[in-house]
Formats: C-alpha cells, sequence, structure tokens
C-alpha cells in the first residue's frame, strides 16, 4: 500500500498514512482530532542520479553504449 501525506484542516497537523488507493475523499480522519478535514498534500520524494564515475545502477557493463571495445 502507499503512503500519503495528509494535513488536517481542523488541528493542521500533518500526518503520512499507509493507505489503499481506493479510499475516496472524506474518508480519511486525522489520528490527532478525528477529523475528516484531511487534504491529501503532494508528496516530495528523493532521488539518486550517477555521475560519469559512478557504478550503472542498473548492474549493467555499459557496453550497449560503446563503452567496451570488444575486439
Amino acid at each position: 500500500m502507499p503512503l500519503y501525506e495528509y494535513q488536517c484542516g481542523a488541528c493542521s497537523k500533518q500526518n503520512t498514512l499507509m493507505q489503499s488507493i481506493h479510499v475516496k475523499p472524506g474518508d480519511t480522519l486525522c489520528p490527532s482530532c478525528g477529523s475528516s478535514h484531511m487534504e491529501r498534500l503532494i508528496s516530495r520524494f528523493a532521488a539518486k542520479t550517477y555521475g560519469t564515475g559512478d557504478a550503472d545502477p542498473s548492474g549493467g557493463t555499459g557496453c550497449s553504449s560503446g563503452a567496451c571495445n570488444v575486439t
């Protein structure tokens, strides 16, 4: 199940909740005050980027790009 971030319109607390994707708006109650005035927030996520000197994150060798000149 995915994690969703919410902010309560009644008590202003932010919560991260694990919910089914089928949960309808208004069905989520604030764990702090019990209000149903929860607003789903846009979540930020982190991504690892790889530079030219880093290992290939896919586990490949990079030969498909021509980096391995096999003769």
